[in-house]
């Protein structure tokens, strides 16, 4: 099985292990521009460290962290979760970072990672995950991302016995996916509850959530500037 080591995390996904593959390409130090596009917590910040520090010539480069990025500057290294109306061209280089769901081979590598360094914080010794506890991590559908897999971690690490995790120290909370809607409503109002109800189960992460309703980032922030302009947010 092959591995890549990143923020200091032994990753065998085949996302990651492409991803390394491409951070050693030399032409990525030609670029004027740099953005990485992820969820909080995918390691962006980590990455942008990282190609700093490999590359002379991004090394003085700007780091700038903004939630939407709809502007692009030279000699700048943006991380961003969404990118709207952003024309790229190619001066610029754009990396995806992985998705929780696209990296489930790590999970449990992730899942270790934050439980050691919780338990550091805390003046633990090492503690160990049970196999049930596990095939529990697996079969989780981590809806909440990167986040919420270090506030679960976190959580375990403050209610396990005996430094071992076990399925019951898990606060897993799976999200209803199921809409109900009363006969007589305007479609309007039916959109604009599905539109949230998405927002809210992808975490108000909005390039998922576009993803999720079949429509571009474009038309899922004019619908959330019209639900404010109403007084729905």
């Amino acid at each position: 099985m092959s591995f890549a080591e990143f923020n200091s995390v032994n990753c065998s996904s085949q996302t990651m292990i492409n991803l390394m593959v491409q951070l050693g390409n030399p032409a990525i130090g030609q670029y004027k521009t740099v953005v990485i596009s992820g969820a909080a917590g995918s390691g962006r910040k980590t990455l942008a460290l990282h190609l700093k520090k490999m590359y002379g010539a991004l090394a003085s480069y700007e780091i700038v962290e903004s939630a939407e990025l709809s502007i692009i500057e030279d000699q700048k290294i943006y991380i961003c979760q969404d990118m709207v109306d952003v024309k790229t061209d190619k001066d610029i280089l754009v990396i995806q970072m992985p998705s929780l769901s696209e990296r489930k081979e790590d999970l449990i590598a992730l899942a270790e990672f934050h439980i050691q360094v919780h338990a550091l914080m805390n003046g633990k010794g090492r503690i160990m995950i049970s196999e049930k506890a596990k095939e529990k991590i697996l079969a989780y559908g981590w809806p909440g991302e990167f986040p919420e897999l270090e506030r679960v971690m976190e959580q375990a690490v403050n209610a396990c016995e005996k430094n071992v995790i076990e399925p019951e120290d898990l606060a897993l909370t799976e999200v209803n996916r199921d809409l109900q809607f009363s006969v007589g409503l305007k479609l309007e109002n039916v959109e604009r509850q599905y539109i949230l109800q998405t927002l809210f189960f992808a975490q108000q992460n909005r390039t998922k959530a576009a993803e999720i309703l079949g429509i571009s980032i474009r038309t899922l922030r004019n619908k959330l500037n019209q639900y404010r302009q109403e007084g729905y947010l």
